[in-house]
Protein backbone atom coordinates (compact mmCIF):
# COMPACT_ATOMS: atom_id res chain seq x y z
CA UNK A 1 0.00 0.00 0.00
CA UNK A 2 2.99 2.25 0.80
CA UNK A 3 4.78 2.14 -2.73
CA UNK A 4 1.56 2.51 -4.47
CA UNK A 5 1.32 5.78 -2.63
CA UNK A 6 4.95 7.00 -3.22
CA UNK A 7 4.49 6.30 -6.74
CA UNK A 8 0.76 8.07 -7.36
CA UNK A 9 2.61 10.81 -5.48
CA UNK A 10 5.28 11.11 -7.46
CA UNK A 11 3.13 10.75 -10.84
CA UNK A 12 0.33 13.56 -9.22
CA UNK A 13 3.09 16.31 -8.34
CA UNK A 14 5.04 14.93 -12.40
CA UNK A 15 8.05 13.03 -13.30
CA UNK A 16 10.09 15.89 -13.48
CA UNK A 17 8.82 18.05 -10.95
CA UNK A 18 8.86 15.65 -8.23
CA UNK A 19 12.78 16.38 -7.78
CA UNK A 20 12.23 19.71 -7.42
CA UNK A 21 9.81 19.27 -4.72
CA UNK A 22 12.02 16.62 -2.99
CA UNK A 23 15.15 19.17 -3.13
CA UNK A 24 13.13 22.06 -2.05
CA UNK A 25 11.87 19.89 1.26
CA UNK A 26 14.88 18.63 1.99
CA UNK A 27 16.52 22.33 1.47
CA UNK A 28 13.98 23.61 3.97
CA UNK A 29 14.78 21.38 6.38
CA UNK A 30 18.40 21.24 6.19
CA UNK A 31 19.20 24.86 5.75
CA UNK A 32 17.05 26.42 7.91
CA UNK A 33 17.15 26.27 11.60
CA UNK A 34 14.94 24.61 13.84
CA UNK A 35 12.78 27.54 14.93
CA UNK A 36 12.47 29.12 11.53
CA UNK A 37 10.65 25.56 9.81
CA UNK A 38 8.62 26.25 13.29
CA UNK A 39 8.28 29.54 12.16
CA UNK A 40 7.25 28.11 8.78
CA UNK A 41 4.76 25.90 9.92
CA UNK A 42 3.35 28.39 12.30
CA UNK A 43 2.82 30.91 9.58
CA UNK A 44 1.08 28.16 7.11
CA UNK A 45 -0.36 26.03 9.66
CA UNK A 46 -4.00 25.91 8.00
CA UNK A 47 -2.55 24.91 4.58
CA UNK A 48 -0.41 22.17 6.09
CA UNK A 49 -3.46 21.18 8.44
CA UNK A 50 -5.47 20.43 5.03
CA UNK A 51 -2.70 19.08 2.99
CA UNK A 52 -1.90 16.48 6.08
CA UNK A 53 -5.95 15.82 5.89
CA UNK A 54 -5.70 15.53 2.35
CA UNK A 55 -2.92 13.35 2.51
CA UNK A 56 -4.49 11.23 5.11
CA UNK A 57 -7.48 10.44 3.32
CA UNK A 58 -5.73 9.12 0.50
CA UNK A 59 -3.32 7.04 2.25
CA UNK A 60 -6.47 5.03 3.62
CA UNK A 61 -8.72 5.58 0.35
CA UNK A 62 -5.86 5.14 -2.42
CA UNK A 63 -8.16 5.91 -5.60
CA UNK A 64 -8.17 8.81 -8.44
CA UNK A 65 -5.41 10.61 -8.00
CA UNK A 66 -8.17 13.64 -8.89
CA UNK A 67 -8.92 13.44 -4.89
CA UNK A 68 -5.85 14.45 -3.63
CA UNK A 69 -5.64 17.45 -6.41
CA UNK A 70 -6.52 20.09 -3.40
CA UNK A 71 -2.62 18.87 -2.81
CA UNK A 72 -1.29 20.32 -5.33
CA UNK A 73 -3.12 23.67 -5.18
CA UNK A 74 -2.20 23.98 -1.89
CA UNK A 75 1.64 23.23 -2.30
CA UNK A 76 1.50 25.88 -5.26
CA UNK A 77 0.41 28.19 -3.03
CA UNK A 78 3.20 27.51 -0.33
CA UNK A 79 5.83 27.48 -3.09
CA UNK A 80 4.87 30.87 -4.60
CA UNK A 81 4.40 32.45 -1.14
CA UNK A 82 7.60 31.28 0.45
CA UNK A 83 9.91 30.40 -2.35
CA UNK A 84 11.93 32.36 -5.28
CA UNK A 85 10.14 32.92 -8.63
CA UNK A 86 12.72 31.03 -10.48
CA UNK A 87 12.08 27.41 -8.71
CA UNK A 88 8.08 28.48 -10.08
CA UNK A 89 9.12 29.30 -13.61
CA UNK A 90 11.39 26.16 -13.70
CA UNK A 91 8.03 24.22 -12.54
CA UNK A 92 5.53 25.95 -14.73
CA UNK A 93 8.29 24.71 -17.55
CA UNK A 94 8.81 21.04 -16.50
CA UNK A 95 5.44 20.79 -16.78
CA UNK A 96 4.87 21.74 -19.77
CA UNK A 97 8.23 19.24 -21.16
CA UNK A 98 6.05 16.58 -19.39
CA UNK A 99 3.76 16.80 -21.89
CA UNK A 100 5.90 16.55 -24.83
CA UNK A 101 8.45 14.14 -23.53
CA UNK A 102 8.67 11.80 -20.30
CA UNK A 103 10.09 8.73 -18.76
CA UNK A 104 9.24 5.59 -17.08
CA UNK A 105 11.40 3.84 -14.42
CA UNK A 106 8.64 0.77 -13.73
CA UNK A 107 7.01 -1.76 -16.02
CA UNK A 108 3.66 -2.69 -14.57
CA UNK A 109 2.15 -6.32 -15.14
CA UNK A 110 -1.61 -6.28 -15.17
CA UNK A 111 -3.80 -9.04 -14.45
CA UNK A 112 -5.79 -8.57 -17.94
CA UNK A 113 -3.46 -7.65 -20.99
CA UNK A 114 -7.15 -6.53 -22.75
CA UNK A 115 -7.45 -2.87 -23.56
CA UNK A 116 -11.10 -2.83 -22.11
CA UNK A 117 -10.67 -5.35 -19.03
CA UNK A 118 -10.35 -3.97 -15.20
CA UNK A 119 -6.70 -2.50 -14.46
CA UNK A 120 -5.00 -4.15 -11.81
CA UNK A 121 -1.05 -4.12 -11.33
CA UNK A 122 -0.02 -7.19 -9.81
CA UNK A 123 4.15 -7.16 -10.34
CA UNK A 124 6.13 -3.78 -11.25
CA UNK A 125 9.41 -4.05 -12.06
CA UNK A 126 12.37 -1.27 -12.45
CA UNK A 127 12.53 -0.83 -16.46
CA UNK A 128 13.88 2.91 -16.84
CA UNK A 129 12.77 3.89 -20.67
CA UNK A 130 11.87 7.63 -22.63
CA UNK A 131 8.68 7.38 -23.67
CA UNK A 132 6.35 10.58 -25.76
CA UNK A 133 4.82 12.81 -23.49
CA UNK A 134 1.45 12.57 -21.08
CA UNK A 135 -0.53 13.81 -24.05
CA UNK A 136 0.45 11.06 -26.41
CA UNK A 137 -0.20 8.81 -23.24
CA UNK A 138 -4.01 10.77 -22.63
CA UNK A 139 -4.57 10.39 -26.83
CA UNK A 140 -4.03 6.60 -26.99
CA UNK A 141 -6.10 5.92 -23.36
CA UNK A 142 -8.92 7.99 -25.05
CA UNK A 143 -9.11 6.23 -28.21
CA UNK A 144 -9.01 2.63 -26.12
CA UNK A 145 -11.30 4.56 -24.01
CA UNK A 146 -13.79 5.09 -26.89
CA UNK A 147 -13.31 1.36 -28.85
CA UNK A 148 -14.02 -0.13 -26.19
CA UNK A 149 -17.61 1.91 -24.98
CA UNK A 150 -18.13 1.70 -28.58
CA UNK A 151 -19.07 -2.31 -28.05
CA UNK A 152 -22.08 -1.25 -26.06
CA UNK A 153 -23.88 0.85 -29.46
CA UNK A 154 -23.70 -2.05 -31.51
CA UNK A 155 -25.13 -1.45 -34.92
CA UNK A 156 -24.07 2.57 -34.30
CA UNK A 157 -20.41 2.05 -32.70
CA UNK A 158 -18.62 3.28 -36.07
CA UNK A 159 -20.60 6.37 -35.72
CA UNK A 160 -19.61 6.55 -32.07
CA UNK A 161 -15.91 5.76 -32.70
CA UNK A 162 -15.83 8.53 -35.15
CA UNK A 163 -18.16 11.03 -32.93
CA UNK A 164 -20.94 11.52 -34.75
CA UNK A 165 -24.81 11.87 -33.81
CA UNK A 166 -25.73 9.11 -32.52
CA UNK A 167 -29.75 9.62 -33.59
CA UNK A 168 -30.67 10.53 -37.14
Amino acid sequence: MLPRFIYKFYLLFGVYNSFIFLYLLSSLIINKKLKNIINFFDKEKKIIILIAINVLIFFFIPTKTAIISLIIILTYLLLIKNFNQKFILLIIFLNFLYWIVSYKFLEFKYTNDNVCGPIQAVDAKFNFKIQEGFFSEKKIKISNTIKCYSKNFKDKNERYIKGEKLSD
